[in-house]
């Protein structure tokens, strides 16, 4: 833009004169175009500068990340609650952990009973939990059981088993077919 915008004395015009029959506007002059009112004394410029600064407010802030918890309605009612983990998870991972029964509710926090302790955890990392009251092995959870204690119905592990023992691994279907499951990470 410079080289077109400058006089060429045996044109006796710009370049861009003569292309676009008037003169260009350089990028300065957008912002600070020619004074004509005759302001150029120093500290008449300073004065009303000072003035103009004077006059600006700060515009007020606004804070965009404050966002209100959200709770559910059922978690001040329900005896059992699920808790978030908050770890790395894997596909199709459920992200809570749970039903745990709710010992007592505090105004930021409620007691839970986790693994047989009672752990304070934020009502924010709850969720309800909507249990059916049909047995109460239901409602416990396999975390609140101690390990050495298992459900009478519930037959012990294959370890157990002695190794001559095979009928276990031999089962039939509904329709009468025989069928032998693998046994895998077996011993010998």
């Amino acid at each position: 833009m410079g080289i077109r915008a400058a006089w060429k004395e045996d044109l006796q015009a710009t370049s861009a004169e003569l292309v676009f029959g008037e003169s260009i506007r350089l990028p300065g002059e957008f912002v600070n175009p020619k004074q004509t009112t005759g302001d150029s004394d120093p500290a008449v410029y300073v004065n009303r500068l000072r003035r103009h600064f004077n006059e600006l407010k700060p515009q007020p802030t606004s804070w965009h990340g404050d966002k209100p918890t959200f709770i559910f309605k059922d978690l001040a009612s329900s005896s059992h609650v699920l808790a978030y983990r908050n770890a790395p998870k894997g596909p199709l991972e459920n992200p809570y952990e749970g039903p745990f029964p709710v010992i007592s509710r505090h105004p930021r926090y409620y007691v839970i009973k986790i693994r047989n302790r009672e752990v304070a955890v934020s009502f924010d990392r709850l969720k309800p939990a909507y249990v059916t009251r049909d047995s109460p092995d239901d409602l416990q959870g396999h975390e609140d059981r101690p390990q050495d204690q298992q459900p009478e119905n519930q037959q012990p592990a294959d370890d157990s088993f002695p190794e001559d023992s095979h009928s276990d691994n031999n089962r039939t279907t509904r329709s009468g077919r025989r069928v032998r499951f693998t046994q895998f990470y077996q011993a010998g």
